[in-house]
């Protein structure tokens, strides 16, 4: 019994690391798109062609 407690403790930990993992990676793909766009903003404005 101890050791089925301690595989769920397991996969309990590993899943919980995985989304961690995903909500990292989903935010820092979120602030780069946006330091994207900022940066094409930027570029256009420079050239005159934001109105």
């Amino acid at each position: 019994m101890n050791a089925m407690a301690n595989a769920l403790l397991f996969t309990v930990l590993v899943d919980q690391h995985w989304f961690g993992l995903v909500l990292v990676g989903s935010q820092v793909a979120l602030v780069c798109s946006v330091l994207a766009l900022l940066v094409i903003w930027w570029f256009e404005w420079r050239n005159g062609r934001v109105w």
